[in-house]
């Protein structure tokens, strides 16, 4: 559970943030849930079985013993797979299948995907005083599909 609940930062290594990691965290404690509550964005490590009716508490659910993932119904939204999921996931499967990869080199990988991504979405930004964003008229402007 703590080298799962390690790993997953790493897909958002550009966050640089370790803080948001709850290695273990059991649901009897009212101290630790209302710490995930207040912080909002976490990776906790839960052993509970019962957490997964707790959908208020989590927006995906993985259950390590099933190989199992479950999204919470108030964050479907979040979570639909575009054309950049589908991209990563090739790049995932076509490492893992690398005769001789080892973590390192498949974190350097993940790390280098995910600058390509970050760099693509800054080329898209609005500027508009102070402020800058990507809208869906950024997308639709460079012609890609939004999913």
């Amino acid at each position: 559970l703590l080298k799962f609940v390690r790993a997953l930062p790493l897909f958002v290594v550009h966050r640089e943030d370790w803080t948001l990691l709850r290695p273990f965290v059991t649901t009897e404690n009212e101290a630790e849930i209302f710490d995930l509550v207040k912080t909002g964005v976490y990776v906790a490590g839960i052993i509970d079985p019962h957490i997964k009716a707790r959908e208020d508490l989590y927006d995906l659910y993985i259950n390590l013993n099933h190989l199992d993932l479950s999204i919470a119904p108030h964050a479907e939204d979040d979570f639909v797979q575009t054309q950049v999921h589908q991209e990563f996931a090739k790049m995932l499967v076509v490492s893992l299948e690398t005769e001789g990869m080892n973590d390192k080199e498949l974190i350097r990988r993940i790390k280098t995907k995910t600058t390509e991504l970050i760099t693509k979405l800054n080329s898209l930004k609005i500027k508009e005083g102070d402020k800058s964003y990507v809208s869906h008229a950024s997308f639709q402007n460079q012609g890609i599909p939004p999913n």
